[in-house]
């Protein structure tokens, strides 16, 4: 997965996670979490998962700033 918040470059996810859900109800413990150090943060899954929904909690914040994303791009090998 890709977060792509070139559009505003400074608001990019300090902390993040990401948990996955059959029912949209339910959500597993965290499957991946990271933190993001630029406009373009890469989600990449070590092993492979599945999940009908998926949650992206911002977990970090740096003061003055928010969180955009312009564009979110799920890559499925």
């Amino acid at each position: 997965m890709q977060l792509d918040t070139r559009g505003s470059n400074g608001d990019y996810p300090r902390g993040w996670s990401i948990r996955g859900s059959d029912d949209g109800e339910h959500w597993s413990e965290p499957l991946l979490t990271g933190q993001g150090d630029g406009p373009l943060t890469r989600m990449v899954f070590a092993t492979p998962a599945t999940a009908r929904y998926l949650r992206i909690e911002q977990t970090g914040r740096q003061s003055g700033l928010w969180w955009s994303i312009h564009e979110l791009s799920v890559f499925v090998p």
